[in-house]
């Protein structure tokens, strides 16, 4: 954009003044000779460990919020944000080699309003401008890097800027000195750029192009899985090159192909990956668990956080792989993540802690790695048979090695015995802050556990995790919360809170029955709807209200955890199926439709919506709820039927199908493959249906299709062939069914089922 070459070339400009500088500040600096520290700002008072780990930098930090944007304006100062987590490497290093120096710190001060945020208390923040410094830079990442308006508009945009230039970026010194001259000189330009940026995020995180409503179809769902086998890696497994990520979203739909379909592909992939991946770097085996993603295509060096959310995902996983093909390797895995979670990632509460760090004294991996030195001076003389068990992978840099598994080895002694050989080392920290949305989906997984293992112990973390939201992340009207750390909850829940939240009560009251579960699930799911779905456009947004941010940002495109949209469709679905109540299902319908035309034009971007699409399609309707549908848009009646009939004689039936006026129903045959066209079906086995004479019904034209349509409008009658029971007699009641979807101009509601009956007497 014209905007980022301006900067850039104030950039340049600025160099020569800037080069002269030296950076070279760091923490000893900022403490004096007793200890203390130099410098605390307002970041002093939050919870957020990421927050807290910026506290005594020399840089004036403000929590977001309106007093940091009432000094912005007061000052007339652009507002510089810093948008990071705990456990991410790039905004550590930017903390200590530029948020740390002294000099970089009075530049930020003196010309901008410093904000820092946790992406993981406010993804709300992140998502907007995320998407502004992707329109900005081309690219994003973390730190996020992004400098406002008074009024919160975007600047100008970045993620990683080193304290001196260096492999293609410019230092941040010369990034700041650019915007903060731009400011003072085209402050007007600058402004209208903004304006322009706010718009593109306006589009993007309001639906934009993504909310094109239409049916959505078996093809939609089986595109999917063409693109997911094509992009397998039949070598090593996954998806694509380096860096490789687990997906586990991708693999939980390919095991829900497998289970519909019986697709032995499908199968395959999922176990060849889920193999690989538990003898690669990326599983930890000496403590269990799951590093974030592997740098390589063989998944053997890790970057080595570890999220709860990748833990949950991949703990049912492998749990529902073990359950179709009892491979020892896939439940060993699952127990090691299970194992690790209770010991490392489970606080005293009961509550989930959200991730462990990737560095430890500010190296990258390094209580994760090895050398063959270290390992035989903790083994001994056993040393020899590990080695010949686990191989060692290089890190890019440094002495070290990621451990992998060359073949089996029963001995778990030497692992444990390594393990407690590198417990004695610096260990990384922990973001002991628990989200609710991802306690969610750690509920989700231990109850999964309890159903397929049977280990009481798996049901209780489940069972205390949710006493913990109801008891300390709800406020006191009983709102559910964000997050919780250090004896405090703050910040309202989001979509993905509520819809994790309900899908782990739901998994919770499968794997017990008890109905106080499917109560609190079903009262989530409510309030979920009632605080977030867009009654206009459709879909939930992802915020109840726009609050301190310019809009309502919405939450639809899947990525390393699902969007709230997708999962809400699949809570939906289970709830409706719980309560045998049509209307989840409805909603959960409606929430597919919304996205239908962008999930058949991007499917990798709407995997987990495409798996709920599956669903929706391939589970059974609640039948008696529907028939028994007081809102029903067509009726189905009997208009002739001969009052007695011979046992086993075939007789001729004429029934009618009124559609409510400003509706219609497809013709049968439907006149594309995605439509439902409608049928009519006997009801009761002792009368067999020879066959059905339907109409050609009306050709229309509608927004949604290229090409008109056949469809029935008002009324349509259809001459039915039956045969009557054999081994009967007396009055006997003919049932039949009509199914049917109702569509307007502008959209179509739930297939729906209608019933009529006569009785006729049949005689020998």
């Amino acid at each position: 954009m014209k905007l980022g070459r301006l900067l850039y070339g104030a950039v340049v400009c600025w160099a020569l003044c800037w080069s002269s500088l030296a950076w070279g500040s760091n923490a000893a600096e900022l403490k004096n000779a007793d200890g203390t520290w130099k410098y605390t700002n307002a970041l002093i008072d939050e919870t957020s460990p990421y927050l807290l780990s910026h506290a005594h930098n020399p840089v004036d930090w403000h929590p977001w919020g309106p007093e940091a944007f009432e000094l912005a304006r007061k000052l007339d100062r652009p507002i510089f944000l810093s948008v990071g987590y705990s456990t991410c490497y790039w905004c550590h290093v930017m903390e200590r080699l530029v948020f740390c120096n002294v000099e970089i710190a009075e530049a930020m001060n003196a010309s901008f309003v410093n904000i820092k945020v946790d992406r993981e208390e406010r993804p709300d923040i992140d998502k907007y401008y995320m998407t502004a410094t992707q329109l900005l830079s081309g690219r994003g990442g973390w730190p996020n890097s992004v400098f406002l308006s008074p009024d919160l508009k975007p600047l100008y945009a970045g993620t990683y800027f080193p304290p001196t230039d260096g492999h293609g970026s410019p230092s941040f010194p010369r990034v700041i000195a650019a915007v903060n001259k731009a400011w003072e000189n085209d402050r007007e330009q600058l402004v209208a750029r903004a304006e322009q940026v706010a718009e593109g995020i306006s589009q993007i995180q309001s639906g934009g192009d993504a909310l094109k409503p239409g049916p959505f179809s078996r093809e939609h769902t089986g595109q999917l899985i063409g693109l997911l086998k094509a992009d397998f890696d039949n070598r090593f497994g996954g998806f694509g090159g380096a860096p490789k990520f687990p997906n586990e979203i991708e693999l939980a739909t390919l095991l829900a192909e497998h289970e519909r379909s019986d697709d032995q592909e499908a199968l395959d992939i999922v176990v060849k990956t889920l193999s690989e991946m538990a003898r690669g770097g990326i599983h930890d085996h000496l403590a269990g668990g799951f590093h974030r993603y592997s740098t390589d295509a063989q998944w053997r060096v890790p970057h080595f956080e570890k999220m709860l959310y990748n833990q949950a995902q991949l703990a049912s996983v492998y749990l529902r792989a073990y359950r179709l093909t009892e491979r020892e390797e896939l439940l060993k895995a699952a127990k090691g993540i299970l194992a690790f979670v209770d010991k490392t990632m489970t606080g005293p509460n009961g509550e989930f802690y959200s991730a462990v760090d990737s560095e430890t004294e500010e190296e990258e991996g390094k209580s994760y790695l090895w050398t063959e030195d270290e390992i035989r001076a903790a083994l001994g003389k056993d040393a020899a048979a590990f080695l010949r068990s686990y191989g060692l992978a290089p890190m890019p840099h440094g002495e070290g090695k990621t451990l992998y598994v060359k073949r089996p080895m029963e001995r778990d002694d030497l692992l444990r015995r390594l393990l407690q050989a590198r417990n004695q080392r610096p260990q990384p920290l922990i973001d002991t802050k628990a989200l609710t949305g991802w306690n969610g989906m750690m509920i989700g997984a231990y109850a999964e556990a309890y159903m397929v293992l049977n280990k009481k112990e798996y049901l209780r973390s489940a069972e205390r995790a949710a006493a913990f939201i109801e008891e300390r992340l709800r406020d006191e009207h009983g709102n559910l919360l964000r997050s919780y750390r250090a004896g405090k909850a703050k910040g309202n829940a989001f979509l993905d809170d509520y819809a994790f939240y309900a899908s782990g009560l739901l998994k919770l009251h499968e794997a017990t029955g008890n109905e106080e579960y499917l109560r609190r699930a079903q009262e989530t799911a409510d309030e979920m709807k009632r605080r977030f779905w867009d009654e206009e456009k459709g879909a939930f947004y992802f915020t109840e209200s726009k609050g301190d941010l310019p809009l309502r940002v919405k939450s639809l495109y899947d990525g390393a955890i699902p969007s709230g949209n997708s999962e809400a469709a699949h809570a939906l679905l289970s709830l409706s199926s719980a309560l045998d109540d049509l209307s989840y299902r409805e909603l959960a319908y409606e929430t597919l439709r919304s996205t239908a035309e962008a999930t058949r034009l991007y499917p990798r971007a709407f995997v987990w919506m495409l798996a709920a699409a599956a669903r929706y399609l391939d589970e059974p309707l609640p039948a008696a709820v529907l028939l028994n549908n007081s809102e029903a848009l067509a009726h189905l009646t009997i208009v002739s039927a001969p009052p007695e009939a011979s046992a086993g004689s075939v007789f001729e039936v004429e029934a009618r199908l009124k559609v409510e006026s400003g509706w219609h129903v497809n013709a049968n045959p439907a006149s594309e493959s995605y439509l439902i066209p409608t049928t009519i079906e006997s009801a009761d086995a002792r009368f067999t249906l020879l066959s059905v004479e339907y109409p050609s019904g009306e050709t229309k034209s509608f927004a949604f299709s290229e090409s008109p349509i056949q469809v029935y409008d008002g009324e349509a009658s259809f001459r039915l062939s039956v045969q009557a029971p054999s081994d009967a007699a007396g009055e006997t009641q003919l049932t039949i069914r009509a199914r049917y979807q109702a569509c307007n101009d502008e959209l179509c509601r739930e297939p729906m089922l209608g019933e009529a009956f006569v009785s006729i007497r049949i005689v020998e």
